[in-house]
């Protein structure tokens, strides 16, 4: 009885089942005349990690997880420095320019102008991937609506990456380097002044007595400045406050590089040089005219005598900074194409078949879905046997409440298609 009265239900509404089987293709097939294709290219890249050529600047790894280093590259190149760059030598747009069929057919949407570069810049994020295969190997690919487009800008990113990459590599190291080249431009400096000084305080003062280097055990043991040291015997902590102030100086023009002016790290260090100066003027008042120039002169020979130990001392840091360098720039080395982008000529969107397919099937089951609808909703009676089982009374005769209508349009096309393939099939002999 169901099965009846479905089927009968189902050939009296047929039409709320084909129209949308029907139209759903059509609707699918002009979507793809206004839809972009997509096309695609990837690359492997072998990301190892080469260790430091030097302990300087060294990266210390936290943690057990092996994988941190890929992940970092993955991060790199999907950075917004690589991007941009991209954008840029690529002359990259947002929207990019049209390829659907009707584009290509009218022109619409072919020139297409840049909106922003940071629109651009998020359009082409949306566009690249990156995918971790091991620690060591990861693939980046690359969805433009041209292949040359994608193969291009696949090759452009990565030579931003390698790019970007050294220079976050060498970002510290230059910076350092910086730091130190300052450093010896003072020393430098500091040592020629020192040197000049040193020469011409000589030449004005040619007889003038030095402290002993080995301290004041070899001023008592007869040294040939035994007299001068009687006489500063009691002034022992002059040679000391002389080095002590000496250093407090080239701390201090090394400290006017890194801090400001007015930091308290200034402020302190002038300090401790002034306290040591009034000390020494104190200790100096005591000394004899000779012991004075002894002592200026002695000043300026430990002043000299800092000034080039800590000039070999940053000068043998440079050289390191400059092998690291050199190290870095290797470690970008280490980043190895290993299949170079690839130009696939094949679109894998929109796939023109499986639209077509499943636009077809959608509709079927909206249709079905529009009849289930409509048969459910739907509470006239249209057989006998439905009010018989409704009332539990049987039923003798029916009459039409209306005339039946006049075929439509399609059913008098589906009445003329079956009688032409009626016409058509042979006529079966029969045998005498």
């Amino acid at each position: 009885m169901l099965i009846k009265l479905i089927t009968h239900r189902f050939m009296q509404w047929k039409w709320m089942v084909i129209i949308p089987v029907i139209s759903a293709p059509f609707l699918a097939g002009v979507m793809l005349l206004f839809a972009d294709p997509t096309y695609v290219s990837t690359c492997r890249l072998w990301v190892k990690e080469r260790a430091e050529g030097s302990e300087l600047l060294k990266v210390q790894r936290i943690g057990p997880q092996q994988n941190t280093y890929v992940e970092v590259q993955r991060d790199i190149v999907s950075s917004n420095p690589v991007l941009e760059d991209v954008v840029r030598v690529r002359n990259l747009t947002q929207p990019p320019p049209k390829q659907s069929i009707i584009a290509n057919l009218t022109g619409w949407g072919r020139n297409s102008d840049s909106i922003s570069e940071i629109d651009a810049t998020d359009g082409l994020r949306d566009r690249v991937w990156v995918e971790v295969v091991n620690p060591e190997i990861i693939v980046v690919g690359c969805r433009m609506n041209t292949p040359e487009l994608a193969q291009e800008t696949l090759n452009e990113l990565v030579s931003a990456y390698r790019r970007q990459y050294l220079n976050i590599l060498n970002h510290e190291v230059n910076e350092y380097k910086d730091y130190l080249k300052q450093e010896l431009d003072e020393l430098l400096e500091c040592v020629t002044k020192s040197e000049q000084e040193l020469s011409e305080f000589e030449a004005e003062n040619p007889q003038t007595a030095t402290f002993p280097s080995s301290g004041a055990e070899s001023l008592v043991q007869g040294a040939p400045e035994i007299g001068l040291a009687r006489e500063v015997g009691d002034v022992s902590p002059v040679p000391m406050v002389l080095q002590e102030i000496a250093r407090l100086e080239l701390e201090l023009s090394q400290a006017k590089i890194r801090f400001s002016p007015g930091s308290e790290r200034i402020r302190q260090l002038t300090q401790q040089i002034q306290q040591n100066r009034t000390l020494l003027e104190q200790h100096e008042a005591n000394l004899s005219a000779s012991a004075r120039m002894a002592v200026r002169n002695e000043a300026i020979k430990w002043r000299l005598q800092e000034a080039r130990r800590q000039f070999t001392v940053i000068n043998t840091e440079y050289h390191k900074i400059l092998l690291t360098e050199g190290t870095k720039v290797k470690q970008t080395s280490s980043i190895t194409m290993l299949n170079r982008p690839t130009f696939e000529p094949e679109q894998i969107a929109p796939r023109k078949k499986m639209t077509l397919m499943t636009s077809m099937v959608m509709g079927l089951f909206f249709g079905l879905a529009l009849f289930y609808l409509r048969f459910i909703l739907n509470h006239t009676y249209c057989q006998a046997e439905e009010l018989a089982q409704d009332l539990d009374l049987p039923v003798f005769a029916s009459l039409p409440a209306d005339p039946p209508p006049a075929p439509g349009f399609l059913d008098r096309v589906c009445i003329k298609v079956f009688s032409l393939l009626k016409k058509m099939r042979p006529v079966a002999r029969r045998n005498p």
